[in-house]
């Protein structure tokens, strides 16, 4: 069952009609492509590279602290995800 929070002490609505959830995308959508096309005519490749590595591990992380955890062989916990070069 999914948490009725985005984070903790941050509710999530608790449904949005078509329109609301077409209109979210919409917007949503528009500011992802802002930022990653702000993104890349400023960076070069490698702090681009660097940005988006690190935009995916954020996302990853977050979601696995978000969704709800199916325990489980193979299940990835949150715990188990280290930056480059971390240890232990």
């Amino acid at each position: 069952m999914f948490s009725r929070h985005l984070a903790p002490g941050v509710p999530c609505p608790s449904s949005l009609s078509p329109e609301e959830a077409d209109a979210a995308c919409a917007i949503l959508l528009r500011c992802v492509e802002r930022l990653f096309d702000d993104a890349a005519t400023k960076l070069n490749l490698k702090s681009l590279m660097g940005f988006m590595s690190e935009l995916s591990f954020c996302s990853h992380k977050q979601l696995l602290t978000i969704l709800p955890r199916r325990a489980g062989p193979g299940a990835m916990r949150s715990t188990s995800i280290k930056k480059r070069g971390q240890t232990g």
